[in-house]
Parts: structure tokens; C-alpha cells; sequence
């Protein structure tokens, strides 16, 4: 009799397991049906969601800290915090924003770019001719104005090519010339080197590297990487993405390129004629991510597409908004070479006119008070202009959060 029981109990036990276990299966059974791409019994590991969550898009992140591989993302969190600090600056300020002036040997009084950081009239600030020990305290001393005032923090740059460093700032390291780069090892390394320097000195922008081809011996010559579109954009992408991930904002010129014309924009104006052979160099460019491109004083004669009717290509619209903005896609800052250089001087408001053609930042105008007049008149006049003018400015503001230049207001 107790065989009997303990045989109808074992039986009971099994079923009740047997039971469980069909519960368990249709319970679990519709989570794995439903994992698209995937045979309905295979089930993610831990490891396999851990791998998912991190690679998950963190472009909506909020946080306090951002980096240049932010700038091309979208992100609301880092957009209402351009938003903020755009909304809190007036007509005159906003339109300061679009202004880099220089100081030093070759620019203004550094008692003028005081002033200007202290009314928040000024975007970025270009350390043109000096020491590095006198670049280093002045960056200093400008910062301390910053954080007095409460002041939109500046943009430093410095022309740190590596042909033109060892000229422009005294007593930096040597750097070879850009036309003995060979590989992209090397661009990796000299970039390295370059960006670690002048980002001690308290620059974050770099202008730099020419993406023009060395046909042009007067002026280009040995500051390029050769003549060669896919040798030279190859290692333009690896000088800029080596400085981008330190953050250090890389910048491509002269677009649309400097190297098939003869001359030399400082002198006078420069025209490419017939169709610009560089415009696919800067495309490559673009596509390997760099922030910034600096429009030269070159003309555009013969050309289908992209004639300039004899004016630089700095004052453009047609080379501006719609080949670098439209055809080429670039969402970047765009800005122009020094407004002081005789290639561009001889036309009437140059600077106003480059802003209307696109550009999003003047460098060096020949009287910065003047334009900034000039900017709040025009805007007020012209809604299109005020808006675009809006967008560089948020563009120039989102910038500055990607360098970390608020945290440390």
C-alpha cells in the first residue's frame, strides 16, 4: 500500500513539474518570438544588451559636458542651452558673435579686445605675430576679463600650420614644413605634436591645414601636401581628425582653393579660370568631419557653375551658400580670410557682403565698430538677413559649448 502511495505521489509531482514548465515555456515564448532579425529561440545574452545599450545614440544625452564630436549631432538638451545664452545677448551682442579680430604684432591693441570681451561685442579672438610665452599670458589675462564680466567666452586661433607655426609664434618647437608629409602617420603625428602645443598655450581653433594644391609656388607652395586630390585630402582628414578628437577646432582653406591661380590674394585679387580643380579636395574634407573652412579672396571666371562676376569668392553667394552650404552639404562655420587683405578690400562693406553671402564669422574687419553698426542695421531692415545671421550665431554659440568654453565662465 505505501509502494502504491509513493508511486501516485511521484506521478503528481511530475505532472505538477510537467505543468510548471509548460507555463514557463508559453510565459517566456512570446519575448523571443519577438526580437526582430532573430530565430525565435535565440535569446540575447547580458552581454549582448550591455553592447546595445552603449551603443545606443547619446546624441539626446543631457548632460553639462560636451565635446566636438557633439557639434554635428542632434541634441535638444545642448540646443535649449545655445538657446538660453542667444536669448539672453542683444541685437549688438548677437551681432558681435560673427566678428574675430586680431591681436598682437599684426592686429589690434589687446586693450581694444578687452574692451570688446567686456561688452560682449567680439566671437573669437586670432593671436596673429608674437612669443608663445606672450601668447600664453595674454589667452590668460583675456580669460581672467571673461570670467570678471561674466562675458561670452572668445574663440582663440592661431595660424598653426605646420610651414607657417615656427614664423608665427616665436620659440615653439620646430615643426617640419606640410610638403614633407608623406603619410598619414605621419599628418597624425605632426598634428599630434601642433595640437598638444598651441592647446597649452590656451588655443582651440587652428587654421589649418591648406587643402589647396602646391601649383601655386607664391603663396601655397610648401604649406600644402602636394598637387594630388586623394593624397592631399587623405592626409588634410587625418591632420583634422587627430585635432577634432582633441578638441581643437581644424580648419580647411582657402576654399575653393588657392592652388591653380597665380598671385597671391594679400596683393591683390586672384582668379581661378575656367572650372576649380580643388572643390573635390575640400569635398573629401567635409566628409571626414571638419568644423571649420575658411573662404579665400579668389574670383571665379569661366566656370558653368560657379562664376563669382569678378568679385572674391569671399563675397560670393554663389560660392558661399550655394556650392560650399547646398552642393558640398556643409553644416560647419564657415569664415573668411583676413577682410584687411588687398584681394578684397577694393569692395565696397566687404565684410557686411560676406555675411550676406554666408559666411558665419569675419576675420580681422578693418573697423570692427564700424561693421558692427552696420550688421544691426541691415538686420533690422532685412528679416532673411536677420534670420541667417541668427543661425551663425547659434551655430558660433554651439561651438563654444563643444570646446567646454562656458564651463569654465
Amino acid at each position: 500500500m505505501e509502494i502504491i502511495k509513493d508511486k501516485i505521489l511521484f506521478v503528481l509531482i511530475g505532472v505538477l513539474v510537467l505543468i510548471i514548465s509548460v507555463f514557463i515555456f508559453i510565459l517566456f515564448k512570446p519575448n523571443s518570438e519577438k526580437q526582430s532579425g532573430k530565430d525565435s529561440t535565440t535569446i540575447s545574452t547580458p552581454k549582448e544588451v550591455l553592447n546595445t545599450m552603449l551603443n545606443q545614440d547619446k546624441s539626446n544625452e543631457k548632460r553639462d559636458n560636451y565635446n566636438l564630436s557633439d557639434f554635428y549631432s542632434n541634441n535638444k538638451f545642448l540646443d535649449s542651452k545655445v538657446d538660453s545664452v542667444f536669448k539672453s545677448l542683444n541685437d549688438r551682442q548677437r551681432a558681435g558673435q560673427v566678428i574675430v579680430q586680431a591681436a598682437g604684432e599684426y592686429g589690434k591693441p589687446y586693450s581694444v579686445i578687452d574692451a570688446l570681451i567686456q561688452k560682449n561685442e567680439i566671437g573669437g579672438v586670432l593671436l596673429l605675430k608674437g612669443s608663445s610665452s606672450e601668447f600664453k599670458s595674454k589667452i590668460s589675462e583675456l580669460s581672467e576679463t571673461v570670467k570678471k564680466n561674466n562675458s561670452i567666452p572668445p574663440i582663440y586661433s592661431c595660424d598653426a600650420e605646420p610651414s607657417l607655426l615656427n614664423m608665427k609664434i616665436s620659440g615653439s618647437p620646430h615643426f617640419p614644413k606640410t610638403s614633407s608629409i608623406k603619410t598619414e602617420k605621419d599628418a597624425i603625428k605632426i598634428s599630434e605634436d601642433i595640437t598638444k602645443y598651441i592647446k597649452g598655450l590656451g588655443f582651440n581653433q587652428n587654421f589649418a591645414p591648406v587643402c589647396d594644391f602646391n601649383t601655386n609656388k607664391e603663396i601655397i607652395g610648401d604649406r600644402s601636401f602636394g598637387s594630388n586630390t586623394e593624397i592631399v585630402s587623405a592626409l588634410a582628414n587625418a591632420f583634422v581628425k587627430l585635432s577634432q578628437d582633441n578638441n581643437v577646432v581644424a580648419t580647411a582653406k582657402h576654399f575653393p582653393g588657392h592652388g591653380n591661380v597665380s598671385g597671391d590674394s594679400h596683393k591683390g585679387l586672384v582668379t581661378i579660370k575656367g572650372e576649380p580643380s580643388e572643390i573635390e579636395t575640400f569635398r573629401k574634407v567635409i566628409s571626414g568631419g571638419v568644423i571649420s573652412v575658411m573662404i579665400g579672396h579668389i574670383a571665379v571666371e569661366g566656370s558653368k557653375k560657379y562664376n563669382t562676376g569678378g568679385r572674391p569668392s569671399t563675397i560670393s553667394r554663389n560660392i558661399i551658400t550655394d556650392l560650399l552650404k547646398e552642393e558640398l552639404k556643409f553644416k560647419g562655420l564657415i569664415i573668411t580670410d583676413a577682410m584687411n587683405m588687398k584681394g578684397v578690400t577694393s569692395f565696397e562693406r566687404p565684410s557686411l557682403e560676406a555675411l550676406k553671402s554666408g559666411c558665419d564669422m569675419v576675420l580681422m574687419p578693418t573697423d570692427e565698430a564700424k561693421l558692427l553698426n552696420s550688421i544691426v542695421e541691415y538686420a533690422n531692415k532685412d528679416e532673411k538677413f536677420k534670420e541667417q545671421l541668427s543661425i551663425s550665431v547659434k551655430k558660433i554659440l554651439r561651438l563654444k559649448f563643444c570646446l567646454g568654453l562656458f564651463k569654465n565662465n
